[in-house]
């Protein structure tokens, strides 16, 4: 399978990623290593500069990427982080499918919404996806703001 069809099975955009290597085997399921491209346009978001922007560091960001039921494919990326000469702030560029300060894919986050509507409890979703309760929960009132939570009863 070629980079572009495997990111784009899990709404990562391929236009500035490309997989550095084959599927290496975990325990629960595959993991792929790949690269952020250079953007050598890349504007700065808080002074608007372009011309004075330039490459500072890279760091590795983890990605779970839910296939099915049995395997969760991780994608291990390396970001790049800009630096701009004029302000002198770093920043990072968005990359379509990819939450900032997420360990999941859009499209993992997408699939449990899907759930909500089976029927299934916060526990069998979060139990099908390898995720806690708690993510499944704070998915819910993220996506569902107008459905407000009771008040739990007062215990005696």
């Amino acid at each position: 399978m070629d980079s572009n069809s495997f990111l784009a099975r899990f709404g990562i955009d391929p236009e500035r990623i490309s997989l550095s290597s084959g599927p290496i085997k975990t325990d629960d399921g595959f993991m792929y290593e790949a690269e952020e491209a250079r953007d050598h346009d890349a504007e700065c978001p808080f002074c608007l500069c372009k011309d004075k922007v330039e490459v500072h560091s890279h760091y590795y960001k983890m990605v779970r990427c839910h296939q099915n039921g049995a395997l969760t494919d991780f994608v291990r990326l390396r970001r790049i982080v800009y630096r701009c000469r004029k302000c002198g702030k770093t920043f990072t560029l968005r990359i379509s499918g990819i939450s900032e300060k997420k360990a999941t894919s859009e499209m993992m986050r997408n699939m449990i919404v899907f759930e909500f509507s089976t029927g299934k409890t916060f526990a069998q979703i979060a139990k099908e996806y390898h995720v806690s309760s708690t993510y499944v929960i704070n998915v819910f009132d993220s996506c569902f703001k107008t459905i407000k939570r009771l008040p739990m009863p007062r215990v005696m």
